[in-house]
């Protein structure tokens, strides 16, 4: 478990609402067969219907969960069984964000890359990379707004977003997904050994053809 009991419990009582009988925490005889050995969250059950959730704190445990997609399979191949999942705060730390704040111009953005690229010569490679990955993350906005993609704006889904509908190459994908690891370690004080400048330089020019699809390429004045 990644947080306190208090949530599963507040789940497992919306189950209980719907004429379930809810199990917290299943371990040992209580697992049906096929979970023998799993940590699952909770089980409800109910005449004709059998349900294991999994719950989660936010979309950012949902990313870092390398299992939850075979869980989910294995699951729904039992039958009479489903699988559920519940997000308690669905909002990330960006989206709640957005609602008070102000998205930057085309020009701004150009000027936030220009200073990016000013950083880089002047050899502070984190920093241009944090700089940089500032205006590549609101160039994704943009672009998701112009294409009406939806979905999230947490950068990491939104890169998957993107790609996935055709909004953004197989290599510029591959560079995004390289550029969020230096600006992640960046930004929390860790060392960046694989980042170089070209790497910057590519991230910046993703940035600039996010922008001009987007249909916002202004140059600063």
């Amino acid at each position: 478990m990644h947080f306190d009991l208090a949530p599963l419990s507040e789940v497992a009582r919306r189950y209980e609402d719907e004429g379930y009988r809810v199990l917290v925490e299943p371990r040992g005889d209580c697992l049906p067969a096929f979970a023998l050995g799993l940590d699952l969250d909770l089980i409800a059950v109910k005449p004709g219907d059998s349900v294991v959730v999994e719950v989660k704190q936010n979309r950012s445990d949902l990313d870092h969960d390398r299992q939850l997609a075979s869980l989910a399979t294995i699951v729904n191949a039992q039958p009479g069984w489903g699988f559920d999942l519940v997000i308690i705060d669905p909002e990330t730390p960006v989206e709640k964000l957005l609602p008070r704040s102000q998205e930057p111009s085309a020009a701004q953005l150009q000027q936030v890359l220009a200073r990016a690229e000013q950083l880089l010569a002047s050899d502070e490679l984190p920093l241009a990379c944090i700089v940089a990955w500032a205006a590549t993350e609101a160039a994704m906005r943009a672009l998701q707004l112009a294409r009406e993609a939806g979905g999230r704006s947490e950068p990491a889904e939104l890169m998957r977003t993107l790609y996935a509908l055709g909004h953004v190459t197989p290599a510029d994908f591959q560079l995004l997904r390289e550029a969020f690891n230096h600006r992640t370690q960046a930004v929390h004080g860790l060392l960046t050994p694989d980042l170089d400048a070209t790497s910057v330089l590519n991230l910046i020019g993703v940035a600039r053809r996010m922008l001009a699809s987007a249909g916002q390429s202004d140059l600063p004045n």
